[in-house]
């Protein structure tokens, strides 16, 4: 048998080449890889100047079927023709993250929600909301939400929800013209509050808020909620610790209780409520009824002392079981401290 002997000199050139054709294919996918992150993950809000992450860790909630036979795309109201599903996008951990997350094509946003959480499993997760609303620009495609660290560098994760919803027989573009977003904005106060009212002719479907910090510090909501009659979205936010006024502005989601070629929706709300004097987070939950489907999350928190603030309102995967949760921050404060959560829930008449 023969063996056929390289020189030094000839195997350097082979490895040689071998490593540059590896980093120029190394560099293209690196170049594809930052070309594809930078077109996919970011969203900015020419209103407000916030850029978002768009749809990072993006995935679809897929509830159990009533028979345990199964994962379900979606759920339905008693008639079968509301279909609803849920997506949700988690942050990386991160002091201030901000996240979109969008629908599917063929539905419209009607709600949404978010969560802060501690990634190591912590119960508290030492942030807190400042945001959770659609985006209002027009398409009913997008729903936006930020968290803060506070007084102390707390990197967490931010889960966002949104709710999609279509009908049997209608059209993205004709149910869009039955809607409507509405918002306002409050003066710049310490403790700030604002609502806002569907137009005539409307039921609310939804809403959300969104602290306006102008300071360093900023502020926390409170408040992001729909009263009794579903016509008005009431939104509130605090300065804590260190004096820093802010505005807030309040977003609602209309939607004509009669829609052409489908019939008439009805629209009603379920509630979940806890008072405690020794718990410095609160948690409680509320159920959809199983005729109707959910559409949006509201919640608001109460105090005597140094202030509470929210730091989830969110859909469990079952999409028919919603939470929230408000927190006491450095001071406690859980004398009478009260939690209410709403769940605004729609069926076909």
């Amino acid at each position: 048998m023969k063996y056929k002997l390289f020189s030094k000199s000839s195997l350097f050139i082979g490895l040689t080449v071998l490593s540059g054709t590896l980093y120029s294919c190394q560099k293209e996918i690196l170049k594809e890889e930052k070309a594809s992150v930078l077109e996919k993950r970011i969203i900015n809000d020419s209103k407000t100047g916030t850029i978002y992450d768009l749809n990072p860790n993006y995935r679809q909630l897929t509830p159990e079927s009533k028979a345990g036979r199964g994962l379900l795309s979606s759920i339905t109201d008693e008639s079968g023709q509301i279909e609803v599903r849920v997506w949700e996008a988690t942050s990386d951990a991160v002091s201030h993250p901000a996240v979109a997350v969008s629908v599917d094509q063929g539905f419209v946003v009607v709600g949404g929600g978010a969560r802060a959480f501690n990634p190591n499993g912590s119960q508290d997760p030492n942030a807190l909301l400042v945001e959770s609303r659609p985006l209002n620009d027009g398409t009913y495609s997008t729903w936006v939400a930020r968290s803060k660290d506070h007084d102390y560098v707390y990197p967490h994760k931010l889960q966002v929800y949104v709710v999609g919803v279509r009908m049997t027989g209608v059209s993205t573009s004709t149910l869009i013209s039955n809607m409507s977003i509405n918002e306002n904005t409050s003066g710049v106060q310490s403790h700030s509050n604002t609502s806002v009212s569907v137009p005539n002719g409307y039921k609310l479907v939804g809403g959300g808020s969104r602290v306006n910090s102008q300071g360093t510090w900023g502020s926390l909501l409170f408040r992001s909620e729909p009263d009794a009659s579903l016509t008005t979205w009431s939104s509130g936010g605090k300065d804590h610790i260190i004096t820093s006024p802010s505005s807030v502005t309040a977003y609602a989601i209309g939607m004509k209780p009669s829609i052409p070629g489908f019939g008439t929706i009805d629209f009603s709300l379920a509630n979940g409520y806890i008072m405690s004097n020794n718990s410095h987070i609160l948690t409680t939950s509320t159920n959809v009824h199983q005729d109707k489907v959910l559409t949006c999350i509201g919640a608001s928190t109460s105090w005597i002392g140094k202030g509470r603030m929210l730091f989830a309102m969110y859909p469990e995967s079952n999409i028919r079981s919603i939470t929230a949760s408000s927190k006491d921050h450095k001071f406690a404060d859980v004398t009478n401290a009260t939690l209410s959560v709403q769940a605004i829930q729609i069926k076909k008449q």
